[in-house]
């Protein structure tokens, strides 16, 4: 199976662009941004196994930043 995680970037309240590190792996590891308010980050999780049709399942987390 592949991994593949991305930010959902219209669904959270903070709109900076995160750089996701190891992105492919199944763990992920990034730097929150600074913030003035709370906001949130959706990051989405990807998984695609190898079959003949290849089938994919998601899951989203949801990350709260906090000032």
């Amino acid at each position: 199976i592949t991994f593949e995680w991305w930010q959902y970037l219209e669904a959270g309240t903070c709109k900076k662009k995160i750089q996701l590190e190891n992105s492919a792996k199944e763990q992920v590891s990034f730097v929150a941004p600074k913030v003035k308010e709370s906001c949130t980050i959706h990051l989405i999780l990807q998984v695609t196994d190898n079959g003949k049709p290849s089938l994919n399942a998601y899951q989203r987390m949801i990350i709260t930043v906090v000032p």
